[in-house]
């Protein structure tokens, strides 16, 4: 159950904090929309770190 809780965390940080970068490199997006992207897009690289590191102990 834990390895299962653990891959959906990695799936689902790495999916949205894909399209975060996607829209936070978009030119056409408000400046503000893109800065909320981007820390979201750090806080699931965070995320993703931690699932990764506790799925290895």
């Amino acid at each position: 159950m834990l390895y299962l809780f653990l891959f959906v965390g990695i799936l689902f940080s790495f999916v949205s904090g894909i399209t975060c970068l996607e829209i936070s490199t978009n030119e056409s997006a408000p400046l503000v929309v893109r800065k909320i992207s981007k820390s979201i897009a750090v806080a699931m690289g965070i995320v993703l770190a931690i699932c990764v590191i506790g799925s290895a102990i």
